[in-house]
């Protein structure tokens, strides 16, 4: 009789194909909304002045007047710089995390197969790497996201 082994990542791996794409349509939706106030969120990260209502050296003094200056100094489409590398830095960091995730847990399963059950440990030491190399895999494109963000005009580097 021909008995075909199941896995415990068969299934998972059935249900990612199937709803990945559901996924990153309605990602990509939902970042394209909150663009805007990731583009203030760094521009305060980026300045160095206080951020209150009545101060003279603030160049952003609130978010409505962080998002008034961007508009006026650098047009409407500045709020939504380094979308591109922000959705690079994002797909990045799922795919390359299961990605890993994926091979280090079958890895691991190659190595010590008397030790097949799928341990908390084993769990655990798999996601730590995936994680820690899926940090170092996106950097750059984290890197070039925050430069793009907080740039204003001139401009250093295309959008």
């Amino acid at each position: 009789m021909n008995e075909r082994k199941v896995s415990i990542i068969d299934p998972i791996v059935r249900y990612k194909r199937f709803h990945e794409p559901k996924r990153l349509i309605s990602h990509l939706a939902f970042s394209a909304l909150l663009q805007p106030l990731l583009v203030v969120s760094k521009r305060f990260q980026a300045q160095h002045e206080p951020i209150r209502l009545w101060s003279d050296i603030s160049k952003y003094k609130s978010i409505l007047h962080c998002l008034g200056t961007i508009v006026r100094q650098e047009g409407a489409r500045a709020l939504w710089k380094g979308f591109l590398a922000g959705q690079c830095v994002v797909a990045g960091k799922i795919y390359s995390q299961y990605f890993l995730f994926d091979h280090l847990v079958r890895f691991n399963s190659r190595m010590a197969p008397q030790s097949s059950q799928r341990t908390v440990s084993v769990t655990l030491d798999c996601h730590f790497w995936a994680s820690a190399l899926t940090v170092l895999a996106v950097q750059p494109f984290d890197t070039v996201y925050t430069r793009q963000v907080t740039q204003g005009e001139p401009k250093v580097m295309a959008s």
